[in-house]
């Protein structure tokens, strides 16, 4: 669950920020547009719309020189004759008229006036308020004065003026929210149904007052902003005009024309172009074509009802003017124009099929996403989550296509792909690996709990497979082996509970012990300890640790059987050092950590002959090699059980600096060489007087018994001296 939350996390806020325009908006404008038109392919010219192109071929049917601009301006006053003989609505000219043309400019303003339904181009400038500042505005550049007059309105329609993706348009421009050529040609094709337009306003009484000369007169645009800005400041009077228009005496045609209406007004000031293919796809005609006689009036066929945008257009060269990038230029590399995009501008508010991004089903997606990845992030397998996000990717392009073709919208499809996805799956990774690790680390942990420290860190790396991993390095070990006296007999008193409970309070101060002095527990049988101290070579340091730590068991023992002084546990300790190998031994999967070699059975026999001797801590000479700090006794070599060899070994009686330990060790020595020459009266005296001092002192009496064994029988006086030791 935390692997999926924080999964989940991460790719809902990485999904989150990528879908602002500050981080990521324009990668999904770029990359998600261009994949959606692609799945969505080309779609049919809108019937509603044609562009009038002037282009090189037109020029040269009609005669003008290669390259003339501007043309003739009594071309396009029979360009107009033109297109209203064939029932044109409005039209709209892409094109600047800021310059007089004393031959032309009569003719086309009497066309102009004569058609009233022509709306012309104003231009728009940058500049810089003041010199040295960075306040910039829009200065418009109108036409000139005669043909203002003239036309129906004149509106700006800005456009990128470098080379970058025109992906949108503006339906109100700049502070004052002037409308743009696209919404004036809307308004002003609704002419014929003002009336209807007009009644249905005034049911608002906080709009305010219109009349019909208000929508189709010269002050059309005037009464465009104030409506824009009345509806903005109030949506609710928008919504209420929706309600009024479904409920109305309106037939299907004029709703669908009214709610257009409302929706330029009460939608977003800027809009995606919901482009229905490359250049050419929305019906052109060339001005040869439109001005010709007979027989190319056919060509030209009814416009009754039909808006005209007339502009440059050259569908046959990838080089004209006023052309733009769009998602489609890529396809034959000629770049749309301004008079098609302002025409599919006009199809966007009249069909109101523009596209759009709507903020709750894209946060959904993104939110459905970033779930799904934690989800699959939580099963903890990498095929899942990979899987996940195959399928993830795959169900935002259907989910990112069905709703560009049937709702108009831009749900988030490039961001989610190139980045919410691989967000989440490299989080998900690095939150796996992460667990993995803390989870190795635990086992590790645990397995320190059992294992000796090399095994631990043999084992880190996978399973034992295979001999090559049994294999391990011989090195100098001190081996101490410990066993609890009578501890059969304690068992059998006891229930399994508190023996259990026993022996883990005993062991926590055994191991504390062994482990602060440096100490790997190898064994744990029973009540049987077998720690090891290694070294690649002897070491004085290995042997003087072994033997600090047995003198602290002996004390912790001590201390323990105080506490317990109904359940005492002494403690028998062998040492013994030698080559030995800490590793694992088994097979067919089964496997434990020993020590290998002769050194641990050694110390175990070492510690066996405590019982023997009556004492708690014997080292053998190996063991004690170079060893300072503690007082020592020797007893002589002895044989033991499963040995060729007699081992020489001494009692640890405690640190130095106890002087009743040294008075001891000094008797026993005296008394001790008395037996080993063989004086066995005098051997007995010292030994009977020792134990007068020292009552429990086991070496004296084990040694004070042969001693008077071999005084009361001579024969045995020639055999060996050196005690063979039975194994229990």
């Amino acid at each position: 669950m935390r692997i999926a939350g924080f999964v989940t996390l991460a790719a809902a806020l990485s999904g989150l920020l990528l879908s602002t325009d500050l981080l990521g908006g324009r990668v999904e404008d770029r990359f998600g547009q261009f994949l959606l038109f692609r799945m969505r392919g080309p779609l049919p010219a809108p019937p509603e719309v044609i562009v009038v192109a002037e282009d090189r071929a037109s020029a040269e049917a009609l005669g003008l020189p290669p390259g003339n601009r501007p043309w003739p301006r009594s071309l396009h006053a029979r360009a107009i004759e033109k297109l209203r003989a064939h029932g044109a609505a409005v039209i709209a000219f892409d094109f600047m008229f800021s310059a007089p043309d004393p031959e032309g400019d009569d003719d086309l303003a009497g066309a102009l006036r004569k058609a009233g339904c022509v709306v012309l181009l104003q231009g728009l400038e940058r500049r810089i308020v003041g010199p040295g500042s960075s306040i910039e505005i829009d200065a418009p550049i109108d036409p000139i004065p005669k043909l203002a007059e003239a036309a129906a309105a004149i509106a700006p329609f800005p456009l990128p003026k470098v080379p970058a993706r025109v992906d949108r348009f503006w339906t109100f421009y700049g502070v004052a929210g002037v409308p743009t050529v696209p919404s004036v040609v809307l308004q002003l094709a609704a002419r014929d149904i003002v009336h209807r337009w007009v009644e249905l306003l005034a049911t608002e009484p906080d709009l305010p007052q219109f009349n019909a000369k208000d929508w189709t007169g010269p002050n059309v645009t005037a009464a465009m902003q104030r409506l824009h800005t009345a509806l903005r400041a109030d949506p609710a009077a928008a919504e209420q005009l929706r309600a009024r228009l479904h409920r109305g005496e309106f037939d299907g045609p004029i709703r669908h024309r009214l709610s257009a209406l409302i929706s330029l007004y009460a939608g977003e000031d800027s809009r995606y172009l919901n482009l229905r293919g490359p250049a050419g796809t929305v019906r052109t005609l060339s001005y040869a074509t439109l001005l010709s006689g007979s027989p190319a009036e056919a060509a030209v066929g009814d416009l009754s009802g039909k808006v005209v945008f007339v502009g440059v257009s050259e569908l046959q060269s990838v080089t004209q003017a006023d052309a733009y990038d769009t998602v489609y230029s890529s396809l034959n590399g000629i770049e749309v124009t301004g008079a098609e995009i302002g025409a599919t501008a006009f199809s966007d508010l009249a069909e109101e099929a523009s596209l759009n991004r709507p903020m709750a089903p894209a946060a959904a997606e993104i939110l459905l996403v970033a779930l799904a990845l934690g989800a699959a992030a939580s099963s903890g397998r990498m095929i899942v989550l990979l899987g996940t996000g195959a399928l993830m990717a795959a169900a935002i392009l259907f989910a990112g296509w069905y709703a560009f073709v049937t709702q108009h919208w831009f749900l988030p499809v490039a961001n989610p792909i190139l980045f919410q996805i691989p967000v989440g799956v490299l989080t998900a990774i690095w939150c796996m690996r992460a667990e993995e690790r803390r989870r190795r680390e635990r086992i590790v942990g645990a397995a320190r709990q059992y294992l000796p420290e090399e095994v631990v860190r043999s084992l880190a790396s996978g399973p034992i497979h295979g001999s090559s991993r049994l294999a391990g390095e011989v090195r100098h070990s001190v081996c101490l082996a410990s066993d609890i006296e009578g501890f059969t007999s304690l068992s059998e008193r006891l229930t399994p509970d508190i023996v259990q409970k026993l022996l883990n309070q005993y062991f926590e101060g055994m191991f504390e012990v062994m482990q602060r002095h440096g100490g790997v527990i190898s064994d744990i049988a029973g009540d049987g300890v077998m720690c090891v101290w290694c070294a690649p070579a002897y070491t004085p340091s290995a042997c003087n640790a072994a033997v600090a730590a047995a003198v602290g068991l002996v004390e912790a023992v001590d201390k323990f059987n105080l506490a317990h002084p109904q359940h005492m546990l002494p403690t028998r300790i062998g040492l013994h050092a030698g080559s030995a190998l800490l590793g694992v031994v088994g097979g067919a999967g089964r496997y434990a950590s020993t020590i290998v070699g002769d050194v641990a059975n050694t110390a175990s026999r070492v510690e066996g002959l405590n019982k023997q001797l009556g004492t708690r801590l014997l080292a053998s000479e190996e063991a004690l090699e170079q060893v300072t700090g503690f007082m020592l006794r020797p007893l002589g070599d002895f044989l033991l059980a499963g040995k060729s060899e007699p081992i020489r070994v001494s009692e640890v009686l405690g640190r130095t600096g106890d002087p009743r330990t040294a008075a001891l060790a000094g008797d026993f020595a005296e008394a001790f060489a008395s037996y080993q020459s063989q004086r066995w009266d005098d051997a007995a005296v010292l030994f009977e007087a020792l134990l007068q001092a020292y009552p429990r002192d086991g070496p004296s009496r084990y040694f004070l018994a042969r001693a008077l064994r071999f005084r009361t029988a001579p024969e045995q006086a020639s055999a060996p001296l050196i005690p063979r030791v039975v194994k229990e």
